[in-house]
């Protein structure tokens, strides 16, 4: 008799008030820590510089695939497709740079 009034106690215990005080825990040291380092990475200025050339880097490639679909047939504009190329691999190496830079940042962080 003892134990079917213990049981249901010590079992909601295991596993309602255990999971919750760890749980409790974590979200009061982990979760600030992890937002205190992602808001620190979001907001870097390589970081909103590598967004920035991200966004850059699609436009150009949309205009590049736009410009290749009108001009599929003639290839008297061929100058502007090189430069189009050209700029595509500008873009690329500035952002492969710049991410290059982000990753020695966050490697070298300290929290």
């Amino acid at each position: 008799m003892l134990i079917l009034v213990l049981y249901p106690i010590l079992f909601g215990y295991l596993f309602t008030i255990i999971p919750t005080t760890f749980f409790l825990e974590y979200m009061l040291t982990v979760i600030p820590l992890m937002w205190r380092v992602t808001m620190t990475i979001l907001m870097s200025p390589i970081m909103i510089l590598t967004v920035g050339k991200l966004m850059v880097l699609r436009i150009t490639l949309k205009l590049f695939q736009l410009i290749l679909i009108l001009l599929k047939d003639s290839i008297k504009h061929t100058h502007l497709i090189l430069i189009l190329i050209w700029n595509t691999l500008v873009h690329l190496f500035i952002l492969v740079t710049e991410l290059r830079l982000f990753m020695i940042m966050i490697m070298d962080m300290r929290v």
